[in-house]
């Protein structure tokens, strides 16, 4: 298999609950570098990620955002008043498990009737996509 579509069958493992990475990472070769891919790097801490952000919006030419504010009663990563918009900074060490799953999409439904439009981002899409990231922001 070619590592794309290696990578689509771990993230189906992972969904099925059927994926021992640690099993897995003994395999050597092409199955090794679609884990490692597939893992991508290691998580940052938040003001990692909040700084990579906030460094990639002022090269694009967008409005600096209010960062770590409160709406409501609700904290969010990244906050554009003007425009109503909110872009949460998602990591799936704090974002994977299915209380946050839950959680975060509560969040979204409460933001949402009050008049707000989230766009979630991760580490990967900042580093991979951060022309998608751009496009999304500024839409």
């Amino acid at each position: 298999m070619d590592p794309p579509r290696l990578a689509r069958a771990i993230e189906n493992a992972e969904r099925l609950r059927l994926f021992d990475e640690m099993e897995l990472r003994r395999v050597g070769g092409r199955l090794g570098a679609a884990l490692r891919g597939y893992a991508g790097e290691p998580p940052p801490t938040r003001r990692e990620f909040e700084r990579r952000a906030l460094t990639l919006f002022a090269q694009a030419g967008l409005p600096r955002p209010a960062v770590n504010t409160l709406v409501g009663t609700l904290e969010v990563d990244f906050c554009w008043p003007d425009q109503r918009l909110i872009v949460e900074a998602d990591s799936f060490e704090f974002h994977g498990t299915r209380a946050a799953f839950e959680r975060d999409r509560r969040r979204d439904q409460q933001l949402r009737v009050a008049g707000w439009t989230t766009i979630r981002i991760t580490w990967r899409q900042l580093h991979e996509h951060a022309d998608e990231v751009i496009a999304a922001i500024a839409a």
